[in-house]
């Protein structure tokens, strides 16, 4: 049996019994790139050893069967489990021709210490975060420690976190394949990694390798570039008080090979890289970007002998507030209370509008609107007011989304309040607060407008499950979007993309073949920017679901059997994406009825040409209550994953009408109905092997809804871009929480895993 692939000889069949790391680096030496030599110990070897054996008090003894048992929730025994599960592996020694044959090949290393790193082939439907899940192991290059090194890094899928990870996900420990990369450990100057923005490039660096990063010893130096032209936007020096390198030469009596020295004070103040090595390093990057597009993370390691050389160490892929100051309140005399459905402040003057009016024919610019309600159509004049008020509606109300999205405050819920106010009236609308305030004496009142603070998210270490996205249709949204640490848009509304297309080309009187190429370009041209701001990061496309009429008339997927022309076009328009390479691009279908809607849409999916092109998926939108109960028919059907639309799913489930503001404030997402409702389609989702989303309010409106989604096995949250902050923070407690417990009887363990 082969056990050993070099990285110079792998070919692409071989690709799943490597994993993913050691084949992008392969690829990469093929193709010129400063590349470590090393050697795979593959997939299939460590299944063998595996199998061989028998301890009956770890989960290795009836394996696989045995993970199916396991009780992630309960840490105590996951940590008894962990425990013994690593020491069985430890303790088995390898075959006499196994190890002969990585001692051989790790002498060609011709280092005096080694790495262990795992390389995981995950099942093709994971797009989950493992970077960083199962830690490298260094071992001198002696044959005693090279076993003992290659088992530790083996044993790594069986720590407590691992376990649950990969449980959590419901993905079976026998589907995740780990092979070991096997190179040699080379005094380095300088480590880092490279993470990879459409926008922007940050480089992120510190003295001796990686490990004082890893063990959070030091904080890096940071080089901010622009992605374009590698000019450098900001840097920021570190605090880089220790580096550790490999000792000088081998000790019998020492097996660790690893020295931690204290850096002097000149070091700890000087920039790891000059400007002309962040020259250099940009320009590789730029190099592996252009062969290696899906890039998202690179980490380096600087090495001078005597000139600088970088090199590759590894990669990963894509997966794909303000507040009013006491002295103008007290300068105001009156306030009126409404619910606060959009962050800012605002002073400026009022204009009403009452029902039934011509949207085409006013002017409101720079104006506060004050109506009954609003739908999408109102979105070209939203662009131009610069606040909103409403007398109807919820949270969940289109008012109250399309005013998010644009980024202006908004107070709805406001009973009367087209006769409360007057136009002409200067007021100042507190989005935060839900408050209006006015004054005897308008004059007082100066135009001016708070924006919201920037969203600000701290890193972290752990390897979130959940993936965390993004809802926009707006190209004004994007600058803020794409700054988040978020995994892509999990909700781009065409609705409010078409708005004003539709205005231009309305398809009900029909359109010219000259229109509909037009129409066609035209939408493309507004779909680009997003799915080339995240690319390669997915990009969920939601088709036309026309509310003009009614919220439970001829809407949704039923529209298109009337008249399938206006879905057609977009389909079009997404096909020519596709055909320009943006494969990042996915679909959801709304408010569907029926799985023979779902056929009926499928076919013409097909037709299109969408589904010749890698990566393309369909997925529906739960937010008619049947859905609940024929899910397995729509996978068998062909449905390949589910967004909750918890807005229409609550008004439909609780009988509510989401823009009635009583209403929808008593009868909401976290009514018991709802979230049995949720569970069922998370977890029959979670069965039938489809990821499932929630993207609408009710994860941001209920923050503590978000523990048991976790729980649960939520695929993805996506929120609008001022709540990715509070999402990402509870989305990390809860998974940290899960398995705290766990980290905590290991702490308090005497021996460790």
């Amino acid at each position: 049996m082969d056990i050993l692939y070099w990285l110079e000889q792998i070919q692409a069949s071989e690709r799943i019994i490597v994993g993913e790391k050691a084949f992008l680096l392969s690829r990469l030496i093929s193709k010129g790139y400063p590349i470590f030599s090393g050697f795979v110990v593959n997939t299939t070897t460590f299944g063998s050893f595996l199998e061989n054996l028998e301890d009956f008090k770890s989960l290795l003894a009836d394996f696989p069967q045995s993970s199916l048992y396991l009780d992630i929730y309960n840490p105590k025994a996951l940590q008894v489990v962990a425990q013994n599960s690593r020491h069985a592996i430890l303790q088995t020694p390898l075959p006499d021709d196994w190890k002969t044959s990585i001692v051989d090949a790790a002498a060609q290393l011709n280092s005096t210490a080694l790495i262990f790193r795992p390389s995981l082939s995950l099942p093709s439907f994971t797009l989950q975060r493992s970077f960083g899940l199962l830690s490298s192991q260094v071992c001198w290059n002696q044959p005693e420690f090279i076993e003992l090194a290659l088992k530790k890094a083996w044993s790594e899928l069986f720590t407590a976190k691992s376990l649950f990870y990969w449980k959590r996900l419901g993905i079976p420990l026998e589907k995740v394949n780990l092979a070991i990369l096997v190179q040699p450990l080379e005094k380095v100057t300088a480590t880092g990694q490279v993470f990879i923005q459409p926008q922007k490039i940050q480089i992120q660096a510190t003295w001796g390798l990686g490990y004082s990063l890893l063990k959070g010893d030091v904080s890096p130096d940071i080089y901010d570039l622009d992605s374009r032209t590698g000019q450098l936007i900001n840097k920021q020096l570190g605090s880089k008080s220790c580096a550790y390198q490999i000792k000088n030469k081998y000790d019998d009596n020492d097996s660790n090979c690893l020295n931690l020295k204290l850096l002097d004070l000149k070091k700890q103040e000087s920039y790891c890289l000059d400007n002309t090595l962040v020259e250099q390093l940009f320009r590789l990057t730029q190099n592996l970007l252009s062969d290696e597009p899906s890039l998202i993370i690179i980490e380096w390691c600087l090495i001078m002998n005597p000139s600088a050389q970088f090199y590759v160490l590894q990669g990963e892929m894509a997966s794909s507030s303000s507040v009013l100051s006491n002295n103008t309140i007290k300068s105001i005399s009156t306030s009126i209370q409404g619910l606060a459905a959009s962050s800012g402040i605002v002073t400026a003057p009022i204009q009403i509008i009452p029902k039934f009016t011509k949207l085409t024919k006013l002017n409101i610019a720079g104006s506060i609107i004050i109506t009954h309600d609003i739908t999408s159509a109102w979105l070209p004049l939203l662009k131009k007011a610069s606040g909103l008020i409403l007398e109807q509606g919820g949270m969940t109300s289109h008012g109250a989304i399309l005013a998010r999205e644009l980024g202006i405050p908004a107070v709805i819920g406001v009973p009367k309040a087209t006769e409360l106010f007057t136009s002409g009236e200067t007021v100042v609308l507190d989005g935060n607060t839900g408050k209006i305030y006015r004054n005897q004496d308008n004059n007082s009142l100066t135009m001016t407008h708070f924006k919201n603070p920037k969203t600000n998210l701290k890193s972290t270490n752990f390897p979130m499950v959940t993936q965390l996205m993004v809802n926009i249709s707006q190209p004004s949204s994007l600058e803020k979007a794409i700054s988040l640490s978020v995994d892509g848009i999990g909700l781009l509304r065409s609705e409010w993309i078409l708005a004003e297309l539709l205005l231009k080309y309305p398809i009900e009187r029909g359109l010219e073949l000259s229109e509909k190429k037009e129409f066609i370009k035209e939408l493309f041209e507004l779909i680009y920017p997003f799915v080339q701001a995240f690319h390669p990061k997915p990009v969920f496309y939601r088709t036309f679901d026309s509310l003009e009429q009614s919220m439970i008339g001829k809407r949704g997927t039923y529209s298109y059997l009337q008249n399938s022309v206006l879905f057609d076009l977009e389909l079009q328009a997404i096909h020519q994406l596709q055909k320009q390479g943006y494969y990042n691009i996915k679909l959801i279908l709304p408010f569907v009825r029926s799985v023979e809607e779902f056929r009926f849409c499928q076919q013409r999916i097909i037709q299109a040409g969408l589904t010749q092109f890698p990566l393309f998926q369909v997925w529906i939108m739960a937010e008619v209550p049947s859905v609940l109960f024929l899910l397995p028919e729509y996978v068998k059907a062909g449905v390949q994953g589910l967004a909750i639309g918890s807005n229409d799913l609550t008004q439909l489930l609780l009988g509510i009408d989401r823009e009635d503001t009583q209403l929808s404030q008593q009868y909401n997402a976290y009514h018991p109905a709802m979230r049995m409702a949720f569970k069922q389609l998370i977890q029959q989702a979670k069965t039938l092997g489809i990821p499932c989303s929630i993207c609408g309010q009710a994860s941001v409106q209920y923050p503590e809804l978000i523990e048991s989604l976790v729980e649960w096995g939520i695929t993805s949250i996506s929120v609008e871009p001022e709540s990715v902050s509070t999402v990402y923070q509870a989305i990390a407690r809860t998974e940290y929480r899960l398995y705290l417990e766990v980290a905590r009887q290991n702490r308090y363990q005497t021996g460790s895993e």
